[in-house]
């Protein structure tokens, strides 16, 4: 009876500790969004803990053995839809402990981040997304995003926009009519509106920090950026997957693009922008395809 209940702790303790690593690769090394699917199957993983365990304590060698290989090859499988290779895993591991606190711009736990309530959404509707942005000659910061129908054949219209005034209020306005999609971007530098383009190693509001480099499957490389954003009134800490960049040493010569007017300067490193305005009151803030309004 002593033996049976022993072993079934000890079988328990196996499962945990295989369930256990299982959600530290997923919680550490996923994006949010494969992480809660993810973690749905971490039942898998215990009650192979828990088979492994119980074919080795009564002696069926061989069922442990085909234990041991599902159990590789579930980890091998799951591991491989989430892009977690062994060099991503050792990269991880050796980040620095003062970067462990950089997140995704995405990822919900900046929510409860200090410094977030400066951050604004760009467009606020969470069902929609920035088709284009611009600035219009009253300063009025104007945001649109088009219908995307199932049918290809059918062209996408406006059927969203925002408005926002200088200080970063939003405006209500309704009448898509005014919107001009023959503006540029507002994060367009290669626009006719910017008189000079300068790339240099000085660092203003983007100051990259550190890089982590790691082959994915199939031997390609990813980097994985760590930057701060130096805005008014704070300071964010991010992270972004970024084209490849080797070591330390590469990022530190890797150069930050300035397009400048006499009112508006874009600062750009990879994907990541900062624009600012001598008229406006907020700036505002890219990183790929999500764009913030920082008050």
């Amino acid at each position: 009876m002593k033996k049976a209940l022993l072993f079934f702790v000890l079988s328990l303790l196996v499962g945990i500790a295989l369930a256990a690593l299982y959600l530290f690769l997923v919680r550490r090394f996923t994006s949010s969004y494969d992480r809660d699917i993810s973690m749905l199957f971490s039942p898998i993983p215990f009650l192979l803990g828990v088979w492994i365990f119980y074919s080795f304590a009564y002696n069926q060698k061989i069922i442990g053995i085909l234990a041991i290989i599902c159990t590789i090859a579930f980890f091998r499988f799951m591991m491989g839809i989430l892009g977690v290779t062994f060099s991503k895993v050792y990269e991880g591991l050796t980040v620095p402990k003062v970067y462990k606190n950089y997140h995704y711009i995405s990822d919900y736990r900046i929510l409860h981040a200090e410094g977030t309530k400066y951050l604004v959404r760009l467009p606020e509707d969470l069902h929609h997304f920035v088709e284009g942005i611009y600035l219009n000659p009253q300063n009025e910061l104007v945001i649109y995003d088009k219908s995307r129908p199932i049918d290809h054949d059918k062209p996408s219209v406006i059927d969203y926009m925002e408005k926002y005034n200088s200080l970063g209020e939003r405006m209500q306005e309704n009448d898509t009519i005014e919107i001009q999609q023959d503006i540029p971007n507002i994060f367009d530098g290669n626009s006719q509106r910017f008189s000079k383009k300068e790339e240099t190693l000085k660092r203003t509001y983007i100051n990259p920090l550190y890089v982590e480099s790691y082959k994915r499957k199939g031997g390609e490389y990813e980097t994985i950026l760590y930057f701060d954003i130096n805005t008014l009134p704070y300071t964010f800490r991010f992270k972004t997957k970024s084209s490849y960049i080797k070591n330390q040493k590469e990022l530190s010569k890797t150069p930050t693009t300035y397009y400048t007017n006499d009112t508006e300067t874009i600062e750009s490193f990879g994907t990541i922008s900062v624009y600012t305005n001598k008229h406006l009151r907020y700036q505002l803030l890219q990183i790929k395809d999500d764009i913030y309004m920082v008050k």
